[in-house]
């Protein structure tokens, strides 16, 4: 549904900020795509442009494909800005840039929903998700769109029904710039992680959309005839199993019914590996990854963080069911938590290779506003005020100089080159041997097609056969996928690799941050001087 009743006309100009350069938004990979630019579409931001009143004018820009022009923003009579804390310091600048043409600047999303002292700049402050906020903004345009003389505050108190969310406006991006495309069926998360500032701002009963409105939306994105797979941002997929087991035999239908167009992955819980019937679901649905906060390899340490979902099973015994229903397990990892000790990092390191775990994400703790974390060490006088922020703005209790090592250490061993490719070797034998595997002739012929595929394996074999560090461990898996006929795994593995390889040779040398919410990368120059498809991530 989108908004009706407005008396006015106007011209929105809607910017999803740019991102930092971090591991998740895998800007390494990039080149090796043909079209490629950014990582994965902003589901909220297009969310937002979708419910706007039918005759006003939006156009959606983002600063990861490229930075609004100056037209854009003569264009419009308001500008709308979304992103999280991450990104704040250059929706700040965005900001600036709209008062500096005279136009009123409203910001929304996950960063000032959780934190609006962050955004002083902004005209007015759009609280919390789609709802009576939202309504009360339109009505508040349709009415004027000069700049108020204070700071404006709307709070959604009554969220609209997911199922009510329009569907994304697709067509005012285009698609074939991601790498991966994003679908949200639900919101909200059962779970109270130490660390986690989800069930404050979505809540703790996921809500949900029924299978005819994700079907529906499935739908919209194939008709831009993508080439490339979709991401679930639910922040639990599986955060209501029920409902779950209801929607997916109708995910199932709709892959056999287009031909297994899309792969699919999500992120959910670890007790996941306890419900077969339900991995058997995601198997047939083309689920090929999942994405898990493991966080620790101490079973105290996740008691502490209250994560007792992630000790229901040992992860190895959880990894390996997920790899008999061809699931590819990828997770993330957290140093500098309560309980940690020195042999913290060998415990991970080993865990990762014991269970195959191809794609690692490495962060070091860093206390998010409204999670209990934050109001933890608040009252423990062991948040670090942000301008005193060097690595993190918590007070850990091993020397802050031996979380850091442990960080980086993991960091050198998981991303060494033969570390990544072994590891994927063994979900070559173990994980995808178990995946559904339609015919790459599903997506038909196309000179797109063509264009990509020549594109892709001479960019792998340039750079990874012949430029990089990295070659013999390049060209042993290569020969044997090509053997195998399995172009399309040798595109996946190698662009993730290449990727990993390269983000740890950046921490190593200093050029990352141990998280994205480190103040060097929040306080970076907000001048749009850098390339914009360098600086996207993952929410």
């Amino acid at each position: 549904m989108r908004y009706v009743g407005v008396q006015n006309r106007r011209k929105v100009l809607c910017i999803f900020a740019r991102y930092v350069p971090v591991l998740a938004n895998m800007h390494h990979s990039y080149h090796f795509f043909p079209d490629t630019q950014a990582f994965m579409t902003p589901q909220g931001i297009l969310t937002i442009a979708a419910y706007l009143p039918e005759e006003w004018e939006v156009r959606v820009v983002d600063e990861n494909i490229h930075p609004p022009e100056d037209a854009d923003f003569e264009w419009a009579d308001m500008v709308f800005v979304s992103g999280m804390h991450v990104q704040r310091r250059r929706m700040a600048w965005l900001a600036e840039r709209a008062h500096a043409f005279g136009k009123l600047a409203v910001v929304g999303g996950p960063s000032v929903s959780s934190r609006p002292s962050y955004h002083p700049g902004f005209d007015i402050l759009h609280v919390g998700e789609l709802g009576d906020a939202t309504d009360q903004l339109i009505q508040m345009l349709d009415t004027s769109v000069e700049r108020p003389a204070e700071q404006v505050v709307l709070t959604t108190e009554h969220r609209l029904p997911l199922n009510d969310f329009p569907i994304p406006a697709y067509d005012l991006v285009d698609l074939n710039k991601y790498m991966v495309l994003s679908i949200q069926w639900s919101s909200g998360c059962p779970y109270t992680c130490d660390f986690c500032d989800i069930p404050a701002l979505y809540g703790h009963e996921p809500r949900l959309k029924t299978p005819e409105r994700v079907l529906a939306e499935l739908d919209a994105i194939l008709a831009h005839d993508p080439l490339t797979a979709i991401f679930w941002v639910d922040d639990n997929l599986i955060g209501n199993k029920k409902a779950a087991k209801l929607l997916l035999p109708h995910i199932v239908e709709w892959q056999k019914r287009t031909g297994y167009r899309l792969r699919m992955s999500a992120q959910c819980t670890l007790n996941l590996a306890q419900d077969r019937d339900l991995l058997a679901m995601l198997r047939d649905a083309f689920f090929v990854g999942m994405y898990f906060g493991i966080e620790s390899p101490s079973t105290a340490t996740l008691a502490g963080i209250t994560k007792h979902q992630n000790n229901r099973m040992p992860v190895r015994d959880a990894a390996k069911i997920f790899n008999e229903f061809g699931i590819e397990l990828n997770a993330g990892f957290i140093f500098g938590m309560d309980g940690d000790g020195p042999d913290t990092v060998d415990k991970v390191i080993e865990l990762v290779n014991d269970a195959g775990i191809p794609l690692v994400l490495l962060n070091v703790l860093y206390a998010l506003p409204k999670s209990p974390l934050w109001d933890k060490l608040e009252a423990q006088g062991r948040l670090i005020p942000e301008s005193d922020v060097v690595d993190s703005n918590v007070v850990f209790q091993l020397p802050a100089d031996v979380v850091m090592s442990q960080w980086k250490k993991a960091v050198k061993v998981c991303y060494a080159p033969k570390a990544v490719f072994e590891r994927y070797r063994y979900n070559v034998k173990h994980t995808y041997v178990n995946q559904l595997k339609p015919s790459l002739t599903r997506y038909g012929f196309s000179w797109r097609l063509v264009h990509m595929g020549v594109h892709c394996l001479a960019t792998i074999f340039w750079t990874c056969g012949v430029r990089s560090n990295y070659k013999r461990e390049f060209w042993t898996l290569a020969w044997e996928l090509l053997r195998a006929g399995r172009v399309d795994y040798l595109i996946l593995i190698t662009s993730v690799s290449h990727h990993l390889i390269r983000f740890g040779e950046d921490v190593l040398a200093g050029r990352a941050e141990p998280s994205i919410y480190t103040p060097d990368l929040m306080h970076q120059p907000a001048s749009s001087s850098s390339p914009a498809n360098e600086l996207v991530t993952i929410r």
